[in-house]
Order: C-alpha cells, then structure tokens, then sequence
C-alpha cells in the first residue's frame, strides 16, 4: 500500500499505518463517487471499465540467446547505399529525414492466437548518437523481408519494396506509426508502445512482419542500436508483452471498496536483465559498489544510478537512469531524492534548456505522484506508484525514472550524483506500505574540456605502426592499383595483430572515469610523392592504452593539391574501409572542397585495444607544394573522436602532410592487378564508360518504379554566404522519357536560390521556364523533346544554384509532390507518373574553407546584399478551463517560447523564418499542438484561440485514474496544509475538492495532443 506526506513542496512515501488505511480508503471511496455519479449521468464523460478476465495476465520478454530464445531477426536500410544489406551487422541506425530505418521482427509463437495483449514495448538499447535529436516513429510493416536480403530498394532478392525504403503505404507498411519516441542521448534503452501491433501479429501469425523505426526532425544525424547480433546479450532488442489468455469482460461499474490499494503478483516469467561489470576500468578513481541503505529496510530491494560512472565533454547533454533490482519480491512504489552539484550539472530538456521535471518512465511505476527538479540547489525529488491492479506491480530489474543532464562546467575529478535519505528527502521503495529497499549505488559523472583542436605535434613514432608490409612497398608499386584480394591481405594482418592484444570482456557499463589516450593519425606521414601519382595514406588508430570499438572521422585537405581517387586515378566518392572497422555508418568524400566523413564501427568480437587500421585514402598528386596539410576537422558537426561502448574518448589527431615534388613518377596508364595474381599488371583498363546504360530507345514502357529523380550530390557541405550548385539528375534505365516537370521545396530561411540553369543536353525544349520564390522556397521547371528519339539512362535537366544565407545542421532540399499545381512527374507518349525521388541534404556552417575554384559558368553578381536572420513574429490566447486566471501556459515554437499572461494572450519576436508546429502547455492540463505554422520575414502571425482541457495531473498525456488518485492524495487540501499538491488543484481556486474531480470526470481518456481550438 501507498502512503504520501508532504511538507512544503517536496513529498516522500513513508512507512504504512492508519494514514496509508485512511489514504486508500478515500481513493477507494473517490472511485465509487466518480463511478456513481457516472451513472447517475452527472459527468460528460466515462472511466475505463476495469479489466477481468478468467486467466491471471502474464508478462513475457521476448530477447535473442536469453532463455534460449532465437527467434529476432533485424537490419537497417540505408539510402546512401540502396542496395547494400546490413542484416549481419552488430548494430542498426535509424537517421533523420527517412535515410536511414531500422526493420525488427519477434517470433510470437509461443503466444496463443486466444491471447488478448494488454501492453507491449519494443526496447532498443542505443549505442551511438550524432549529437542531437530524431523522432524515431514506429510503423507496422505488411511486406514479408528478409534479413539477409533486405535492402534500401528491395525487401528480398526478387521482391522490391512498393517504394524504396519500405514507403509504400499500401504495400510495404501502414500509413500511419503506432507511437513515436524523441531520440536524444546514447547509452540508454528507449522504448515504443506498440500493443496494436503485437496483437495483430498474434492473432494472425501471417501478418507478423514486424516493425520499421522512421527518422525524421529538423536534426540530420543517426542514432545506432544494438542489434540481435550485438556482443552483449543483455543489450539486444527486446519485447515485452503483458496478456491474457482469452477475451477481455467489462466490469460492472458497482466497485468494491476494499480497504487497502495493495496489488496483487502474477505469475510473471520476467526476466532479470542485470548489467554486471566485467571490463577492465583504468585507473580508478570510483569503485561503484552498492551501499548499505542507510533506512535499514526489511528487503534486498536495490537502487540505483546507471550508469553509475560517466564520463562526459564540456557542454555534453547526456542521460542516467534511475533503476531498481528486486530480484525476490515486487515493488508498487518508489519515492527518489537526488542530490547533485547544480555547478556542474543541470536538468534538461531534449533540446538543452533547463527543466523542472525528470522523465518519467510508464512502464514500471506509471502512476506519477511527484516531480519536481531545482536547478538552483541541486535537487530531484521524484515519487511515483505502480499501476492500479489487476496489473502487476514490477520485480526484476526495471527502471523508475530517466535524468537527462547538462555538463555546464568541468569536473575531471568527478560529480557525484547521490540518493538522499535524510528526512523530509528520504529515498525508498516500498511494497504493502513498507520500506524494501536494503542497499543503493550513487552514481558520479566526469566532464572535462571539449577535445583539443589538432596542432602540428610531429609524426607518430614509427615504431608503433605493426601493419609494415605497407611501407616496404616499391615506387611503381605504390602506383599500382589495389584489388580486392590485395586488400584483404592487409586486412586479415590488421585482425590478427588487433585480436593478438589482451583485451577485457566488453558490457554495457561505460569504460571509466579516466579514458587513457587515444591517438588518431595518419600513416605515413609527411609522405612524399610527385606529380599525378597515385598513393595511399591509411587512417590509424592507437587505442594501446584505451580500447576504442567505433569511430567518426573528418578531414579536409586541399583539392589544390590533392585527389581522392579509384585505382585507375579517376575521382570517387568515398575511402576505403578496413578491417576490424567494417560497419560503415557514413563514407562521403567532396573533391570540390577537400572534405572526408567517415564513420566506421566494429561489428562483432573485442574491441581495438592496439594499433589498428580504420580506413585506407587513396589519393592522386595534382600540383608540386613543398607541404599539403590534412587535418582532422575537431568542431560540431564535423568533430572528429574516438568511441567505447558509445562513449566518447579523449583523441589526439596529430597534423598529417604530403610533399609534391614536380616530376612524375610515372606517367604510364595505371594498371589493374587481378585479384588471382600479385605478379606484374598484365590487363590495361581503357577510358570507354562500359558501365553507363546506353541510350538506344525502345517502345516497351518500363514499370514506373523503375525511373528515379536525383538531386545531387546527395549531401553537401556548405558555408554561409557560399553558392554552390545541385544537378537535377534523371535515371530513366532502359524506359525512353520525352518530358519531365520537376518541383522543387527549399528552407527560405536558409538558402536563397539564385539561378536555374537548364540543361538541354537530352531534353532541349523548354516547356516552362524556370521560376522561383525566395519567399517560400520553391523552384520550378518544365522540359521535353518535341523530336527526335526519347532519351534513355541517366541524364541530367537542370542546374540549381543557391546561396547559403543561415547555419543548418543539416537542411534538406527535395522534390515536391503536390498535385495539381506543384506535382513533379515525367512523361513519355503522353503517359506521365511519379519518379521516386532522392532528396539532398545540405550542412551550412557558420565559417569554415571556401572554395578556390569557382564553375566558368557562374555570373558574377553586381552586388551581393548583406542578408540578416529573417525572422517574424507570432501572437495568440490560451484559454485554461475552468479558470478565470490564464496565466502561465508555456507556448513554445521552435527554440523559442512565451508563458501568458492574465487574459491569456502571448507575443514570441524573433522567431527564424520558416515551418513549424507550435504547442501550448501548462501542468495540470492537456497540451495543444497546431501544426503547419509559417513565419514570414517581418511579418505577424496570428493564431486562433485555444482552449487546454484539464486534469492531466500528472503530465502523462492522458486523463484517466492516475490522475483522479492524485486528487484523492490531495483531498481536501489548501497550501498551507502538507499534503497540498498544487497539480490536484486543476482549477486553480485554491482547494482540491469535487470540482476538480468533475474536471477529471468529464476529460476522462481525453488524450494530448488536443486540437487548436476552443471547448
């Protein structure tokens, strides 16, 4: 049983006794109240009917290698590579703006068909991060795939998606995701609601293809997940599913008041997924053993700071988990007062700004009773409950709440983050109203400095390399190309010598407060070449004092002098990857402004503890310099570092160089080895484009998947104030095409388009000349061919050129499908369709290098204007029900936000030009979203009223009995007595009585987001 006293504004849970009889019994009694006036028709509303059924409900977790369970299967789809699988991988990413999804599938067999599920999550345990947030949205998929086959354009090896990327919704998956989960931190579970699903798929096994994790957001990075491959077990996918065996009955609405709110255990097979430390830690500086609680409770309940040691960077948002192991009896509540250092640390939001509330998790303890955080003193006081029965109260291993923090300041020799136990603060979890909890782990977290910026501190010493083979290599050699099977040489040796180092099991507890030094470099380096000779540097880590398992690696270099090439010395698109690194999460290469990005992780088996090979450049010699630098770009969004376990290690990355000397020293064609032979090159490759599809046309129409539009390249690297060009590209394959309309969208607010170049090549009538808006972002073109034969293969239309004007972490530009005005298609014979399309993703910085060489085609403007932020204006009212004081409601739009005042009216300035959905919220009441709000440069926009409907008194989104308890909790109550609880007090008026239980009552299962409008 659940017993609160509070004094002032903080609250804990205390032993039972009468006050925990009297507490119970008036909740018990609000029920019946509530329940009879429902009757008696006096509340515009209904309670959820109580669930009965013949069979006890039971919990079942569903995770590959536990309990001998071998029944997941997973990969990832990538639209950088369509057709590349990843179903072997160790990890899987989900990457804003739908490039990058996750596909995860449970056998349920073991599940009756009878069975009705009464909750069911998917939990993912999250590796990686780029550093800021994607909403991950999980929808169910209908098209069969496979795990081994399954790419960006094909669900199996015959059978392709409906449309690329599992996004037909008719044919691949539903229109519209079950639940959607803010991403914003690594090393932590995040977890989706997905019961609808899982009871389709037991009910109809047939239908069980599983479940496809979306990104999109402003935010153009990628989160990883542990895979049913990963090394660790207890941090594979998991399913957790709560049923009974047979349909549901609706109760009666007569409840039985019976004394006491003490649940009652079901026969739950749950199990315990404990994260036992077996790394190796550096030199320790905290020994994270629990702590005998000083409340001397009766149990051997345990709680928790996971991870209880964190290392963190300067300004670094980050998450701890507060969690609880009971592993012989269950637990129905938890009361938690943290302590920290407010300094150092602060309590956040997703997007970074300070908060006055932890997350709570809904799965456990969802009954939320108290939440309350003070950045100022340092203080998280946090109370929450079990779900009313027939649910189960939880055991095993489970989390109560989750603490996303910001480092605000260094701290290399730790901040604690400690549990308080001194009254009125006192933690406990409790069962039947007494006091369980037998011993506890503080947790400490350590921040140092961002990671230096790389200086000329001299080449690595060349003793430490191990890989030689590389560097005995002759000049003509070096000139040769390198093949496959000449890879795997080096690669197999890079293994071997990375295997032959001790290295400790690897878990999920991160690797320790101190991270020894990691050294990023380049090998050889200086290396000397000639003109138009055609040489590797290999990308090398030295992780012998610090094991590192992933990596994100930027370097720019000078295109003056230097070329990124293929065997054959023509330019490419991407590095070479290189053994043990062999999950390549980005691998881009720009040769127009010298940039590499490349991240590459370790699938499976220990991580690198020595000298190891991450990737190979090749590069070709242009100009004679008597020094080119390459340096490892080190600032946001192009940081390079060094990873474990998802955390971020200190890197070094000394400055590598290459000297050009003006003689070449070869000038023969380069030769192709064979991948059967390292003997002299016998097979000259000629210049003749074999691999581009001929133009020959044919009458035969192709089916219209198989035409695609392209704006590229696909991603591009930017800076303010530079124009720069995207190709409107066509790949038609054998299907001939004699028109094309193409629709263009772009961010007003970060670039302006300068000019549309047509490109009359293969379309040379121009059908609609091109046009643009600056103010809205929109381009258009029109092209065909009135004679002649239909063009076939990849071609390009048009030219778009556009200046960069704001920084975007990343702003996609793509094609727009609004029909009729602005519906881009292509034609042939008068029969027109769809094209799928690839969009652009463009990163503008704020400063950064800018390009020397500039296209001959490009008009030098009379003047460039100076271009401000644009930014506009947005004004409204928030009506809060049952008040006549609409004070304090918080609108935000953006990064930016206003609370009302008094009547309800609020004013945000200065909100950057653009799209966006705003939302109006206030604790005790439903949050409002109005989606599709446009802010134009210097204008105001106006949004109609809204009116927030009350009684979500605990902030979970829903109005239901949750919320009803917490008024009971606080019946009767005024601010000055202890157990005022300003949240039960919906209406404001001072008191919490049975107008705010009416409130409740006639809002109940309302759930946010509510409609923009007034009641």
């Amino acid at each position: 049983m659940m017993t609160e006293h509070k004094g002032n504004s903080s609250a804990h849970l205390a032993h039972g006794g009468r006050q925990a009889l009297r507490v119970g019994l008036l909740a018990v009694a609000l029920l019946v109240l509530v329940w009879g006036l429902l009757g008696a028709g006096l509340l515009d509303g209904r309670l959820a009917p109580s669930i009965s059924s013949a069979a006890e409900p039971e919990t079942v977790h569903f995770q590959e290698g536990l309990n001998s369970y071998a029944g997941t299967t997973d990969t990832y789809i990538n639209r950088w590579f369509p057709d590349t699988s990843y179903g072997w991988y160790n990890t899987m990413s989900v990457r804003a703006a739908d490039y990058m999804s996750s596909l995860v599938r449970f056998d349920l067999s073991s599940i009756p068909n009878s069975a009705t599920v009464i909750s069911a999550t998917l939990q993912l345990w999250c590796t990686g991060t780029g550093g800021q947030t994607v909403d991950a949205s999980a929808f169910r998929v209908v098209r069969p795939w496979s795990e081994s086959l399954a790419t960006w354009n094909a669900a199996d090896a015959s059978v392709f998606w409906g449309t690329a990327g599992c996004n037909s919704t008719t044919t691949d998956r539903l229109p519209d995701p079950e639940t959607m989960v803010v991403l914003s931190a690594a090393s932590r579970w995040y977890e989706w609601a997905i019961p609808n699903m899982v009871q389709a798929w037991i009910a109809n096994p047939a239908n069980n293809q599983g479940v496809i994790l979306r990104g999109s957001g402003e935010h153009f990075v990628q989160f990883s997940f542990a895979s049913s491959e990963y090394w660790s077990l207890d941090l594979r996918p998991r399913l957790s599913v709560r049923y009974v065996d047979g349909p549901l009955s609706t109760a009666t609405s007569t409840a039985t008041a019976t004394g006491t709110f003490t649940p009652t255990p079901t026969s739950t097979s749950f199990q315990t997924f404990t994260a036992t430390p077996t790394g190796t830690v550096p030199t320790s500086t905290h020994t994270p053993t629990p702590t005998a609680t000083p409340t001397g409770g009766p149990g051997n309940v345990e709680i928790r700071i996971v991870p209880d040691s964190r290392t963190a960077l300067l300004n670094e948002m980050f998450t701890l988990d507060v969690m609880v192991l009971a592993p012989s009896g269950p637990v129905d509540s938890s009361s938690v007062y943290i302590n920290f250092d407010p300094a150092v640390l602060q309590v956040v939001d997703g997007g970074g700004a300070p908060t006055n509330a932890i997350v709570p998790d809904a799965t456990s303890l969802p009954i939320l009773l108290l939440n309350q955080v003070n950045n100022g003193t340092g203080r998280i006081d946090y109370v929450a409950g079990a779900a009313l029965p027939p649910a189960a109260p939880p055991s095993g291993y489970f989390r109560v709440a989750t603490i996303r923090f910001k480092a605000v300041a260094t701290a290399p020799g730790g901040t604690p983050v400690t549990f308080s136990f001194g009254a009125p603060r006192q933690t406990m979890t409790l069962y039947a109203g007494l006091n369980n909890l037998g011993s506890h782990t503080d947790g400490v977290v350590f921040v140092s400095a961002s990671t230096a910026t790389a200086t000329a501190t001299g080449t690595v010493p060349t003793a430490t390399p191990t890989h030689t083979a590389t560097h005995t290599l002759t000049p003509t050699n070096t000139a040769t190309p390198t093949t496959p099977a000449a890879t795997a040489t080096w690669t197999a040796t890079a293994t071997a010598t990375s295997t032959g180092q001790p290295t400790a099991t690897r878990t999920s507890t991160p690797i320790g407060p101190t991270p020894g030094t990691v050294s990023l470099y380049l090998d050889p380096s200086p290396r000397v070449a000639t003109v138009n000779e055609i040489f590797t540097l290999e990308i090398r880590v030295n992780a012998s004092s610090q094991a590192v398992d992933s990596g994100a690696i930027y370097i720019d270099f000078d295109p003056t002098f230097l070329r990124v090439v293929d065997v054959a010395g023509n330019p490419v698109a991407s590095i070479i990857p290189a053994d043990p690194f062999s999950v390549v999460l980005e691998n881009v290469v720009n040769n127009t402004f010298g940039t590499i990005n490349y991240q590459a992780g370790i699938p499976s088996g220990p991580a690198c503890n020595g000298v190891c090979t991450v990737a190979t450049i090749r590069f070709k010699a242009l100009v004679p310099t008597a020094s080119t630098p390459l340096i490892f770009h080190s600032t946001v969004p192009r940081r390079t570092r060094m990873v474990l376990g998802g955390i971020n290690q200190n890197t070094n990355t000394p400055l590598g160089s290459v000297v050009i000397g003006g003689s070449p020293a070869n000038t023969a064609t380069p030769t192709a080895t064979t991948p059967a032979s390292t003997a002299t090159p016998t097979r000259t490759p000629t210049a003749t484009s074999t691999g581009q599809p001929t133009a020959t046309p044919t009458q035969t129409l192709a089916a219209p998947g198989g035409v695609s539009i392209a704006l590229e390249p696909g991603l591009k690297i930017v800076t303010v104030g530079q124009t720069f060009d995207l190709t409107v590209r066509i790949n038609a394959g054998t299907q001939p095409l004699d028109g094309a309309q193409v629709y263009v969208n772009v961010d007003p607010a970060v670039f302006q388009v300068v000019n549309v170049i047509p490109d009359l090549s293969r379309f040379a009538d121009i059908v609609s000349p091109a046009s643009w808006d600056n103010a809205l972002g929109h381009i258009g073109y029109a092209a065909g061919l009135l004679a002649g034969p239909a063009p076939t293969g990849s071609f390009n239309i048009a030219t778009l050129r556009l200046q960069a004007i704001a920084p975007a972490g990343g702003s996609l530009i793509r094609f727009a499908f609004h029909p009729p005005l602005r519906d881009t298609k292509v034609a042939y014979q008068g029969a027109q369709w769809r094209p799928t399309s690839v969009d652009a993703i463009v990163l503008v910085s704020a400063s950064g290098p800018v390009a020397t060489a500039t296209p001959t085609n490009t008009p030098t403007p009379t003047a460039t204007p100076t271009l401000g932020a644009p930014s506009g204006t947005l004004t409204g009212r928030v009506i809060l029900e049952g008040r006549s004081d609409h004070s304090g409601a918080l609108v935000t739009i953006g990064s930016r936000s206003a609370l009302t005042a008094a009547n309800g009216t609020f004013t945000i300035a200065g909100v950057p030009v653009g799209l966006y959905t705003v939302r109006a919220s206030r604790v005790p009441y439903l949050y409002a979203d109005k989606s599709g709000v446009v802010i134009t440069n210097g204008a105001t926009t106006a949004l109609p009223d809204v009116g927030l409907y009350g009684g979500d008194c605990n902030s979970d989104g829903i109005v239901d009995v949750a919320d009803m308890v917490m008024v009971g909790m606080a019946w009767q109550a005024t601010p000055a007595d202890p157990a005022w609880n300003p949240a039960a007090d919906i209406n404001g008026d001072g008191i919490v009585d049975l107008v705010d239980l009416l409130i409740i009552g006639s809002n109940h299962e309302r759930t946010a987001p509510t409609a923009w409008a007034i009641f």
